[in-house]
């Protein structure tokens, strides 16, 4: 829907406004008695059934990165194969199971979707390390790409962009002149997709499928920063523009 002044629009829900005395945490506060009376938010996160026992305990969290980053050394050969053993040195001294976070684990590295799998290094090796991490008590998770598309990665011979033109244009977000959202970062030339397009929402699931598939016991939906849905005037899309 264009952004027009003026114009009117229905929405299919009911709105309640209305007004407050205070700050933002005033109109939260607010909202919170609201919601505390919702079946969605009857139960305490401590008293859900759904919410894994490591969550609630806080454990250590370790960061991996299997290959160099995009700036600094490479690694050792066979970095990969000595992590587990010091993973569990870490966890001995912090008396405590540990949770591995891994970085840049895609098959072309940090922020290149959909072309993710085999995970670096290949899958037997992936395989073998979260094996010996989780015989040891410790938990393993992946950082995820959000709804990206790579279209280039410095350092590499990695080109997407044909691959995005033939398979994905139809998914990307838009401005308001209906072209594709490119952002160029030092890390790599991304195209925003829109989670609101069904082949947004396919890949996605598709990738935290995969990483279940290989053992991993949780994963972050990173780059889209506070779970974001970019901001979209892409016609095709079966939401409001913008």
């Amino acid at each position: 829907i264009p952004e027009e002044p003026g114009r009117s629009w229905r929405i299919p829900y009911e709105v309640a406004l209305g007004t407050f005395h205070g700050d933002w945490y005033a109109a939260a506060d607010l909202y919170k008695q609201w919601a505390e009376q919702q079946p969605w938010c009857a139960r305490r996160l401590t008293r859900r059934g759904d919410i894994p026992g490591w969550y609630l305990r806080g454990l250590p969290i370790l960061m991996f990165v299997p290959r160099g980053r995009e700036s600094g050394p490479l690694p050792p050969p066979g970095w990969r194969a000595q992590a587990p053993a010091l993973f569990r040195e870490a966890a001995a001294a912090l008396r405590s199971p540990v949770i591995v976070v891994e970085y840049a684990w895609e098959k072309w590295g940090s922020w290149i979707n959909p072309d993710v799998f085999p995970p670096y290094g290949g899958d037997a090796a992936f395989a073998r390390q979260v094996r010996d991490l989780k015989q040891d008590g410790n938990l393993f998770g992946c950082y995820l790409s959000g709804t990206r598309w790579g279209i280039k990665k410095p350092g590499t011979d990695y080109d997407g962009r044909a691959a995005f033109e033939r398979l994905a244009v139809s998914a990307a977000t838009t401005d308001e002149a209906q072209q594709p959202i490119i952002e160029n970062r030092p890390w790599a030339d991304n195209v925003r997709l829109c989670i609101g397009s069904p082949l947004g929402r396919r890949l996605l699931i598709d990738e935290v499928r995969g990483l279940v598939e290989r053992g991993v016991d949780w994963v972050q939906f990173d780059q889209n920063l506070g779970g974001e849905a970019y901001l979209c005037y892409n016609r095709q899309h079966p939401h409001p523009g913008g």
